[in-house]
């Protein structure tokens, strides 16, 4: 098979804008009285050059972790641009989890 590599169209190009990273801290877990459990925490946009569109957001993803530290389940969570430099909070509740040994929570652009 060839393969023929085309220009892009000038409307699909656009300029590198800088960087955003995302901390997340004020981790917490709580066991709801309704047999859910909410997984809380903050998370901070801290940009350098980047500029973040209108209805920029943030997306958080739970994963929990096995005894061998295999990924058995994950969820999302989504939450506005808090501006550069601000937190905002966020919570993922979920019901009916399976046995689990840890927890990550992961934040990203959206």
């Amino acid at each position: 098979v060839d393969f023929t590599v085309l220009n892009p169209d000038t409307y699909n190009v656009a300029k590198a804008q800088g960087t955003a990273a995302f901390p997340i801290s004020g981790i917490s877990k709580i066991d709801n009285r309704d047999g859910g459990t909410t997984f809380n925490g903050e998370v901070r946009a801290v940009a350098d050059g980047f500029k973040p569109s209108d209805g920029q957001q943030i997306k958080i993803s739970l994963v929990l972790r096995n005894a061998q530290n295999a990924i058995i389940y994950g969820d999302i969570a989504f939450v506005d641009w808090p501006g550069n430099g601000r937190s905002t909070p966020f919570s993922i509740t979920v019901y009916d989890l399976p046995k689990y040994v840890s927890y990550d929570l992961y934040a990203q652009i959206w």
